[in-house]
Order: C-alpha cells, then sequence, then structure tokens
C-alpha cells in the first residue's frame, strides 16, 4: 500500500466523519501542506484500548476452552499460516 493510498483513506473516513484519524504535519516539514503524519486522535486511542481488551478476553477464553494441548496446536498452526509466503488467486503456486 503506497502513502498516497493511506492517506486518500484516512481523507475518505474524515469525510465519513471518522473522528479517530487525523493527518499532521511532519516536524521537519511544517510547510508540507496537508500533511503527511497519520496519528490517532484521543478518540482512536480509547477505540484502540478497547479492541486491545477484547483481544485479550477472547485469547483468555480460547485458551481456557481449549486447554494447554490444543492451544500450543493452535498457536503452532497461526505460526505457520502468518509465516507462510502470501500468494494471490490465479498467481504461481496459488
Amino acid at each position: 500500500m503506497t502513502a498516497g493510498v493511506v492517506g486518500a483513506a484516512v481523507e475518505d473516513l474524515a469525510l465519513a466523519g471518522c473522528r479517530s484519524l487525523r493527518r499532521r504535519a511532519h516536524p521537519a516539514q511544517p510547510g508540507a501542506g496537508l500533511g503527511n503524519v497519520i496519528e490517532l486522535t484521543g478518540d482512536g486511542r480509547a477505540v484502540l484500548a478497547q479492541a486491545e481488551a477484547i483481544g485479550v478476553e477472547v485469547t483468555a477464553a480460547l485458551v481456557s476452552t481449549l486447554g494447554p494441548s490444543r492451544t500450543g496446536r493452535l498457536r503452532e498452526t497461526l505460526s505457520m499460516a502468518t509465516t507462510a509466503p502470501r500468494t494471490t488467486p490465479g498467481s504461481p503456486g496459488a
């Protein structure tokens, strides 16, 4: 994803009323126009904290339900899935 695509996505989100992200100028480039740094707002940090808390709760529930052995197998499977080479449909090896 290019910086232009990310910037356009942030602008679209802002136009749609999203208050979780904002753009600002980089301190080294104060006259750079619209801003080339994207950061979370206070609302965005609150949403992120809530999402992280939900992730902790879901993980605890999974571990509790699966038990140690199946949790270990799940961890191995997820590790393999996240480190496997990525392919797109129609590409060689897909």
